[in-house]
């Protein structure tokens, strides 16, 4: 089931990002960032709820939100990391 994190970073076209970037290996980096993305995140996100809670993560999460909004600076990409988290 594809997140708004996962249809942003197919749209993102990481390869040409990293090919800009200058990057040694564009593909193999995109390769990975998909992969960490879409099959470690859920891996990643049990392991930090686990060890935080899920009342001190949500907390966590709505402080960084609140920040990145009182200083106009919320851009798309923080944007659709807090939806993906606030629906999980």
């Amino acid at each position: 089931m594809p997140t708004g994190l996962e249809d942003y970073l197919e749209q993102l076209q990481l390869d040409l990002l990293f090919k800009r970037l200058s990057s040694s290996d564009p593909e193999t980096l995109a390769r990975e960032a998909r992969y960490f993305t879409a099959k470690e995140a859920n891996r990643r996100h049990r392991l930090v709820i686990d060890y935080f809670g899920e009342r001190s993560v949500n907390r966590l999460v709505g402080t960084i939100y609140g920040l990145l909004l009182g200083r106009a600076c919320l851009d798309r990409v923080a944007e659709i990391f807090i939806t993906y988290m606030q629906n999980r």
